[in-house]
């Protein structure tokens, strides 16, 4: 008899809360990301649709950023799942009164490692490009960790 691995199948409904604090130089700069994925497969290839609302905090700078992502991933290993997606979103930041809207959009890579059917530990590394009209545009790369629900997973 074959030992039974956990594994993610289609239909299945992630939601992740994840986190991360960068420092450069004398700037700290905190994240907290919620997401929500649904898993579908074709063609052997497990494609991931994704939803992601994150907050940072710098100083007196406020940032929120709403993304929708398409990502692909391919187990390699019992319940280890690398992938791939693209986001594209909208960021809000404001100092007091004054706001802005920036369009970021880029790739992330990273991997869920799921522990049984109904939880997972998911690590991120994301590349995003940030475009505005008032500003100039720039590039940012962030690394999150975080832990993972798994709904409607094997049923």
């Amino acid at each position: 008899m074959r030992p039974t691995f956990a594994e993610v199948t289609p239909g299945t409904i992630e939601t992740g809360l994840a986190a991360s604090l960068t420092s450069v130089e004398s700037n700290t700069r905190g994240t907290l990301s919620l997401s929500a994925a649904r898993f579908e497969k074709l063609r052997e290839i497990l494609w991931t649709f994704e939803l992601g609302l994150s907050y940072h905090h710098q100083n007196s700078l406020d940032q929120l950023d709403v993304e929708v992502a398409l990502g692909f991933a391919k187990p390699l290993a019992s319940g280890f799942y690398p992938y791939v997606s693209f986001a594209v979103g909208r960021r809000a930041s404001w100092v007091g009164s004054f706001n802005q809207s920036q369009l970021t959009l880029g790739p992330s890579f990273g991997f869920r490692q799921l522990i049984g059917s109904r939880a997972g530990i998911r690590t991120e590394y994301r590349f995003r490009r940030v475009k505005s009209s008032s500003t100039a545009n720039y590039s940012e790369q962030s690394l999150q960790i975080g832990v993972s629900l798994f709904w409607n997973n094997g049923s």
